[in-house]
């Protein structure tokens, strides 16, 4: 039996990180029955648990969330670790490890750690409002996330895009490629209702690397030509209530608020085209769950999302709203091209499962313990 403790701290609500908890913990926890897995939250996360299996128990403890918090949590970790026992593997769930980890006591055997992406690093300025702030961004990023990644046995790096950008931040030997996997419940909603007049839709995340003016501004070229075309920001407004207003698109604007992930799949069955515009991701968990849903879909060109969608999404270069609005215009004037972009996302979400994931991740686990050898998957 081996003793893994995953850290995530970083997880309060719902976010990517709380879905990655979501999919890969049960998974672990059902494949590797023989092993005690401990989740260590803060007490402030939500008490709902990531999984209800016998072999996994959630320790809560006090603190705050946040990159500096976290790189100075070492004396949190050693509680845990007095209180469950001595882990095998500690695998940090957020690319930021407390300093000294190495040195404390009792410490890991091995450590291991997620890598979602390095946009800190590399898009600063699409992080943060002001070039002093993008500062600071960069530098604590280019800081934290590297002391990590030297301390870890192993990284788990979400998609090539994601290895790629760290280069030589992580030697060959120590980084696997480990897709995310997509929740049973998008596949669920792929009975797609026709709805009454054609909607766009996209997630209103209110950070410049997301791209939402873009999507606002294809929606203004498509507006006059598709009269009962509406836009739906999902979550927010994406940042952009002045460009809406401009425009004079806001009574064809809705702009949801959070989503439960039920209402979520519910309202992907009457949306026409799902537009995920980010300049740059780590991953795009967005796009894997619109295509198992069975919605037409358009991506920009940044390298993960390629990378997660193939040849099923249509493209357009991440800096061009009137390329979107024709690819958007593309899928609503030929059912039968959003038909068959609708059956090969269906194909291609189904190559990724949290089952797949989770076993690539406790191959690494086994590997580092000596039970197997890593797989690195592409």
């Amino acid at each position: 039996m081996a003793l893994i403790c995953l850290d995530t701290r970083a997880v309060l609500g719902p976010s990517g990180l709380h879905r990655y908890c979501q999919g890969l913990i049960p998974e672990l926890a059902a494949q590797a029955p023989q092993d005690q897995f401990v989740v260590i939250r803060l007490t402030r996360a939500s008490r709902e648990p990531f999984s209800d299996a016998p072999n996994v128990q959630e320790v809560f403890v006090d603190g705050v969330t946040g990159t500096l918090p976290l790189l100075f949590s070492r004396g949190t970790l050693r509680r845990v670790f007095e209180e469950v026992g001595t882990p095998d593997v500690l695998h940090a769930i957020f690319h930021v490890a407390p300093f000294g980890l190495r040195a404390m006591t009792p410490r890991p055997r091995k450590v291991v750690v997620s890598l979602h992406d390095l946009i800190w690093v590399s898009h600063p300025h699409q992080v943060e409002p002001t070039p002093v702030h993008a500062a600071w961004r960069w530098l604590l990023g280019s800081c934290a996330i590297r002391h990590t990644l030297k301390l870890a046995d192993h990284v788990l790096c979400n998609s090539a895009a994601t290895r790629r950008a760290a280069g030589s931040w992580i030697p060959d030997d120590r980084a696997t490629v480990v897709h995310h996997g997509v929740h049973p419940r998008f596949i669920a909603a792929a009975a797609v209702t026709e709805a009454a007049a054609p909607v766009i839709a996209a997630f209103g995340v209110a950070k410049r690397y997301k791209n939402i003016r873009a999507v606002v501004e294809a929606f203004g070229h498509l507006a006059g030509r598709y009269p009962q075309l509406t836009l739906v920001l999902i979550g927010g407004d994406g940042g952009e209530p002045a460009t809406i207003r401009h425009l004079g698109l806001g009574s064809r604007v809705t702009i949801t608020g959070p989503l439960p992930d039920d209402d979520l799949a519910a309202l992907m069955r009457r949306v026409s085209v799902f537009v995920v515009p980010s300049i740059i991701e780590g991953f795009g968990l967005p796009a894997l769950e619109v295509m198992a849903a069975g919605v037409p879909l358009v991506v920009s060109d940044a390298e993960a999302l390629v990378e997660v969608t193939g040849d099923v999404a249509l493209r357009f270069p991440a800096t061009d709203s009137a390329v979107l609005a024709a690819r958007i215009g593309e899928l609503l004037d030929d059912p039968g091209r959003a038909a068959e972009c609708v059956r090969r996302g269906r194909a291609r979400a189904q190559q990724f499962t949290w089952q797949r994931s989770a076993a690539h991740t406790l191959a690494v686990y086994n590997a580092l313990l000596g039970r197997q050898p890593v797989r690195v998957t592409l």
